[in-house]
C-alpha cells in the first residue's frame, strides 16, 4: 500500500515501496490526485508491467555489443 503524506508546501507525495522494485514517489498538488497515481503504479505492479530494471546500472555497453556479436 502506498504512502501519501502532505507536505510542508502544502503539495501531496505519494511513496511506493514493493519488494522486488524501486521505490517510487511523486508529488501532486491534490490529495486525490496522488491517491489516483499510486493506485495506478500499484496495479502495474501487481499485473508485472512495472519490472526491476536495476541490474541493467551494472551492464556495461560493450558487454552489450558482445553479446550480440556472438
Amino acid at each position: 500500500m502506498a504512502t501519501i503524506r502532505q507536505l510542508k508546501t502544502k503539495r501531496w507525495q505519494a511513496i511506493i515501496r514493493r519488494q522486488g522494485t524501486p521505490n517510487q514517489y511523486k508529488t501532486f498538488v491534490s490529495q486525490d490526485d496522488a491517491m489516483k497515481w499510486a493506485r495506478g503504479i500499484e496495479t502495474e505492479i501487481d499485473r508485472g508491467v512495472i519490472n526491476n530494471y536495476s541490474i541493467t546500472d551494472k551492464v556495461v555497453f560493450s558487454e552489450i555489443i558482445a553479446i550480440f556479436n556472438s
